[in-house]
């Protein structure tokens, strides 16, 4: 018994089908991906995306010859690094991830996967996924930005800055004035839409930042995180981190573009937001940050992508400048409620061209 669930990301589509006895482990996944991608039921003659099979682990039967380890995730630093057992079988890579008892079964020209998890796969497969669908969409002609993102309802305002400028702060101080939750540190976009696309990930945060806010300080306890004496350190919280313990609503991709604001949470004087000129230079294209080439899942996904992208848009060839107003929000503290909501209110969509996203 299986039943068959087309994911979808802008124009690009993963076809899931999971074994009934596969669901406990993959529902907090889709918990995961729902909030930015679509998630529907699909019969199965209709997928047109990369076919991916989940099973239970107890269905997969370990090769009899001994595997070399392989990189299937780079971390920021060595410690942090996902190692995995390889097998070359027939014209399939199997890789098994031991430590979230996770088993990547890819066929080597990209056509199809099928993956074995178990109660403890979460992450992993989380990981797998949003690394497929990333291959997906920047194949299919699209752009992925580092920026944090709110919503006012109409439009995405796009929070960009060096490290530690201060993005997650002024989206929090955004979000407690009256906007929506949007997206945690990237963006996805078709240059020649306008429009934006939030992408799951788990939020990065500031232990001053966390300080700063008594309902997250609350939270990170609740999760048994000890706080670090450095307020630029930054520790992973869960994905719905902002909904559970701030009560903050999460907007539906896509959005178009409404402003783009500079944070400089550092700057002399109290906090506010004014009007700035472009700073193109901090609108930073991200690439994909998985394991090292040709190691890990990096052979399957490159082929996959080639196979079985549709493409989105034009290319960009060019630095990424729309057509929006820029801010700035300056100085510590928080702005006056009365600064936020006016500063919400005058942001509106700008003209975009109609494309399908794919999303239902």
């Amino acid at each position: 018994m299986s039943r068959t669930l087309s994911i979808r990301f802008a124009e690009q589509e993963i076809s899931a089908t999971i074994h009934l006895d596969a669901e406990q482990a993959v529902e907090p996944v889709l918990a995961f991906l729902q909030p930015h991608f679509s998630v529907d039921p699909l019969d199965p003659a209709a997928g047109r995306g990369l076919p991916l099979r989940i099973s239970p682990l107890i269905g997969w039967t370990r090769p009899s010859a001994e595997p070399r380890q392989t990189m299937v995730r780079k971390g920021r630093s060595a410690d942090t690094h996902v190692w995995g057992d390889l097998w070359q079988v027939d014209n399939r890579t199997v890789i098994e991830i031991r430590s979230s008892h996770t088993v990547f079964d890819l066929a080597n020209d990209g056509s199809d996967l099928h993956v074995y998890v178990s109660d403890t796969s979460r992450y992993h497969l989380s990981d797998f996924l949003r690394e497929a669908m990333w291959e997906l969409a920047v194949v299919g002609g699209g752009t992925f930005i580092h920026a944090a993102s709110v919503g006012n309802g109409q439009a995405a305002v796009a929070l960009v800055g060096d490290k530690g400028a201060g993005k997650t702060t002024t989206a929090l101080d955004l979000v407690q004035g009256g906007a929506d939750f949007y997206s945690g540190d990237i963006l996805f976009t078709y240059a020649d839409s306008g429009q934006m696309y939030s992408y799951p990930d788990y939020p990065g945060v500031c232990w001053g930042t966390i300080r700063a806010n008594p309902a997250l300080l609350s939270a990170t306890a609740e999760l048994g995180l000890a706080p670090s004496p450095d307020d630029g350190a930054k520790v992973l919280l869960p994905h719905d981190i902002y909904w559970t313990a701030l009560s903050v609503q999460k907007s539906a991709p896509p959005l178009p573009l409404g402003a783009i604001v500079i944070a400089n949470v550092s700057a002399p004087g109290p906090a506010r937001i004014e009007p700035a000129a472009p700073q193109w230079d901090l609108l930073e294209t991200l690439d994909r940050g998985g394991s090292a080439p040709g190691e890990g899942w990096e052979p399957f996904l490159y082929e996959a992508g080639r196979r079985y992208a549709h493409p989105g848009g034009i290319p960009l060839t060019s630095s990424l400048r729309p057509d929006v107003p820029w801010y700035t929000r300056l100085g510590r503290g928080r702005p006056s409620l009365e600064d936020i909501t006016l500063f919400l209110d005058t942001i509106a969509p700008a003209p975009v061209r109609e494309i399908s996203d794919g999303r239902s």
